[in-house]
C-alpha cells in the first residue's frame, strides 16, 4: 500500500484548527471582558469587533481549507480514505480522477468520485510530490486517471 497524503496532515487537520481555536477563543473573552486594546487610537469595544471578525474569518478559512483534509493510500486495486475517525475504501472503478493541485506552497489535491461516497464526490488531501506518480509507474495497470489542475 502506498500513502499518497502527507504526514503533516494530522497536524494541519487538528493541531492548527485546535491551536487557533483554543488560544483565539480565550483571547477573545479576555479583550470583550478586560476591554483590551492594541492599538493605540482604537475604543477597546471596536478593537473587539475586529478581533472577533477575524477570530470567525480564521475558523471559516481552516475549515475550507484545513480541517477537510483526509488521509489517502492506495494500492492496485483500492483507494483508502481516512478522516481518523473512520475508514473507507473505493475500487478505482469508483475514482474519476485524481486532480493534484500546483500551488507552491501549500498544494492540495483532489480524489474525484464518480457518485456520492460517505465523504462526498470530493476528497481533499495534501499530497507528497511524486509518490503518485510513482505509484502509477509502479502499477501500470492501475486505471486512476490523473488530472494537472
Amino acid at each position: 500500500m502506498t500513502r499518497l497524503s502527507s504526514n503533516w496532515t494530522l497536524f494541519y487537520k487538528f493541531f492548527i484548527p485546535t491551536f487557533w481555536i483554543v488560544f483565539g477563543g480565550a483571547c477573545l473573552v479576555a479583550v470583550w471582558k478586560l476591554g483590551i486594546t492594541l492599538a493605540p487610537g482604537i475604543s477597546p469595544r471596536s478593537f473587539a469587533l475586529i478581533y472577533t471578525v477575524s477570530y470567525l474569518a480564521g475558523i471559516g478559512f481552516l475549515y475550507v481549507f484545513v480541517m477537510r483534509l483526509k488521509r489517502v493510500e492506495v494500492d492496485h486495486q483500492y483507494v483508502y480514505v481516512t478522516n481518523y475517525f473512520k475508514n473507507y475504501r473505493y475500487p478505482h472503478r469508483d475514482i474519476d480522477y485524481i486532480q493534484d493541485s500546483k500551488l507552491p506552497f501549500f498544494g492540495r489535491a483532489y480524489l474525484q468520485l464518480k457518485a456520492p461516497g460517505s465523504l462526498g464526490y470530493r476528497i481533499t488531501y495534501l499530497p507528497v510530490k511524486g509518490w503518485l506518480e510513482d505509484f502509477l509507474r509502479e502499477h501500470s495497470e492501475s486505471t486512476l486517471e490523473v488530472r494537472e489542475g
